[in-house]
């Protein structure tokens, strides 16, 4: 009987769906960065919510770059330790900078008022988020390339088929790290490169999905207007 494995893009969401941090620790860590900008609840001030936005976005890239360098450490040894950086250091590297992302577009989803303890609010971010990796690392328009044009399009797709485009993703990024893996055997020059890469890359997704993020909040007031509007005029014209 042939022994069945899931697709590489399967087995690195489980893994990275392990290394997320807990809800309420990324909750409260939004909030830290709401009370820091000033943002009072009940309150709406765009300014202050785009100022958190940029403090939560630097916070995680940061972070990434810390991940890029370490992951890169082992190149420093000649020989043996080269190989570990490129091919080890990689694929922990590319885990570790998809946590990273996660957990900054989950602070971000929490900061623009989703509710990120519901399951399919967390999918919809995982996806978001690789979404959005997967252009910054590889170029081009990933909605386009499936024939998404409109935001509003994504959110309202099932669980099963968020599912298959995330792993449909994540395969496409695993197989991308090990091309990104010669820059960790560069000793020292190796370890810079891969902390720069680390942090411009996810303060750039970091940017793309917060962007997202405004346009499904603001997709969704514009429609909840709509509807009360809709409303009061059908009990007016009755």
């Amino acid at each position: 009987m042939a022994r069945t494995t899931k697709p590489d893009g399967e087995k690195l969401l489980l893994a990275v769906e392990r290394l997320i941090e807990d809800t309420d620790e990324l909750i409260s860590r939004t909030e830290v960065f709401q009370r820091a900008a000033g943002i009072v609840a009940g309150r709406e001030d765009a300014d202050k919510v785009t100022a958190a936005a940029e403090m939560i976005i630097r916070s995680y890239s940061n972070r990434s770059a810390a991940t890029g360098a370490l992951t890169a450490l082992p190149s420093v040894v000649p020989g043996a330790g080269m190989l570990v950086a490129a091919i080890g250091g990689t694929l922990l590297d590319i885990g570790l900078m998809l946590k990273h992302e996660i957990e900054m577009v989950l602070c971000l989803a929490h900061l623009h008022g989703y509710d990120i303890t519901r399951q399919d609010e967390r999918r919809m971010v995982f996806l978001l988020a690789s979404m959005n990796v997967s252009e910054v690392q590889q170029g081009g328009n990933f909605l386009l390339d499936v024939a998404v044009a409109e935001m509003d399009a994504i959110v309202h797709y099932t669980p099963r088929q968020v599912t298959k485009m995330l792993a449909s993703i994540l395969t496409r990024l695993a197989l991308r790290a090990t091309s990104r893996g010669l820059w960790r055997a560069v000793p020292l020059a190796g370890i810079v490169a891969c902390g720069l890469m680390n942090k411009w890359f996810t303060g750039e997704v970091g940017h793309r999905c917060n962007s997202l993020l405004e346009q499904r909040r603001n997709m969704e007031r514009n429609q909840s207007t709509h509807t009360e509007a809709d409303v009061v005029d059908a009990r007016v014209r009755s």
